[in-house]
């Protein structure tokens, strides 16, 4: 039909990871991003934050409201909770790297969608490729399932190693549910130490 766009030509229009390199130009052009749906719930784009080159990348499956306002991850109790897991294997906040699966607000009501991950997957593949870490921590099934490609449930997941690129992934429980969930603390401590003396082997 007259001045329809193709499929083809939307993609050759929109900018895209590709070519990106560093973090701040994957920033640069996921821009004042309207890509998917969730856009419409956010007061501030969470992109990421920590050490450029850390060897640990925590991976969290969505911002909250509250990090969304602030404009960074762990703006809230989870977030409290996930600086004293850090710290617990011999690490500050500001030695890792922390992003999330999509860079704007959903809840556990309202997960992201395939399609809303989809929209935001280029530009996590491109971040941790930037950060170049030697291990991934997924925490939550939203986060270790779409990373290693999987459906298969968390409590499957977690506790051993995974690889995404060639590099080593743990999945665990996220902070805001062991809030929630304080009996598997000790589950998730052991995906911790795991890491830690994996981290130490390097």
């Amino acid at each position: 039909a007259p001045g329809r766009i193709t499929g083809a030509e939307a993609r050759s229009e929109e900018k895209t990871a590709d070519g990106a390199r560093t973090l701040a130009e994957i920033r640069a052009v996921l821009g004042d991003c309207t890509r998917c749906a969730l856009h419409a719930g956010r007061k501030e784009i969470v992109f990421g934050r920590g050490r450029a080159d850390a060897r640990l990348l925590v991976l969290l499956g969505w911002p909250t409201a509250a990090d969304s306002a602030q404009g960074r991850l762990g703006a809230d109790a989870a977030g409290e909770l996930l600086s004293k897991m850090i710290e617990a294997i011999g690490l500050g906040m500001d030695e890792v790297y922390l992003t999330s699966l999509v860079k704007c607000p959903a809840s556990e009501r309202r997960p992201p969608r395939a399609e809303e991950q989809l929209a935001c997957r280029p530009f996590l593949d491109a971040q941790i490729d930037a950060v170049n870490p030697a291990v991934v921590c997924a925490m939550g099934p939203a986060a270790a399932q779409a990373l290693i490609k999987t459906n298969d449930p968390l409590v499957r997941l977690r506790g051993r190693w995974h690889t995404y690129k060639g590099r080593k992934v743990m999945p665990s429980f996220d902070p805001a549910f062991l809030l929630r969930n304080s009996d598997m603390k000790r589950a998730a401590w052991h995906d911790l130490q795991m890491i830690e003396k994996e981290l130490r082997r390097r």
